[in-house]
Formats: structure tokens, C-alpha cells, sequence
């Protein structure tokens, strides 16, 4: 089990591409994210990276959506 979870970091994608896209790969993110805050591990290298995915990600897709007015219902709540 333990090298399964230090594997972890291995699964975080950067999210990209049209809206289904960027939810497939959202997912891992959000749920290793919520995985490590319910451990009580909340820093470190995986965290932070997961962060800056999730991040990243929301900010490329509104800025590319935005063009076309796609994106002017999105909600970012965190």
C-alpha cells in the first residue's frame, strides 16, 4: 500500500484541451488533493503540484473559452 500512495504524484495531469477534456484530467487532481487534506498531509511537493495543475488549468481554459464566450458561466469557487 505505501508504495501505491507514494506513487501518487505520478498521476496528476495537467488539464488541457475542451471542457470534457479538462475535467478527465481535473479529476485525479482533485481527488489526490482531497485524498492528502483528509490525511492531514497538506504540503508538500504532490499538494503543491496538484495546486498549480488545477490552477494552471482553470486559468488556460477560461482565458482560451473566454474568445468565444464559452466560459462566461463558470463559477470558480476555490
Amino acid at each position: 500500500m505505501g508504495q501505491s500512495l507514494d506513487g501518487l504524484g505520478n498521476l496528476l495531469q495537467m488539464p488541457y484541451g475542451c471542457g470534457e477534456q479538462n475535467m478527465l484530467h481535473f479529476a485525479p487532481d482533485v481527488y489526490i488533493l482531497k485524498y492528502f487534506d483528509a490525511t492531514g498531509r497538506t504540503s508538500g511537493s504532490v499538494v503543491e503540484k496538484a495546486k498549480r495543475f488545477i490552477n494552471e488549468g482553470i486559468v488556460e481554459y477560461v482565458d482560451s473559452a473566454a474568445n468565444d464566450s464559452s466560459a462566461r458561466n463558470i463559477r470558480i469557487c476555490c
